[in-house]
């Protein structure tokens, strides 16, 4: 699994809140 960093930007402080590759994806979602 590799840290998807435009989901991270895609889905704004969603995917930093959780702080990590799945809560980028899942901000970009």
């Amino acid at each position: 699994m590799g840290f998807n960093l435009g989901g991270a930007i895609s889905g704004g402080l969603g995917g930093f809140l959780v702080g990590g590759p799945i809560g980028a994806i899942a901000g970009a979602g």
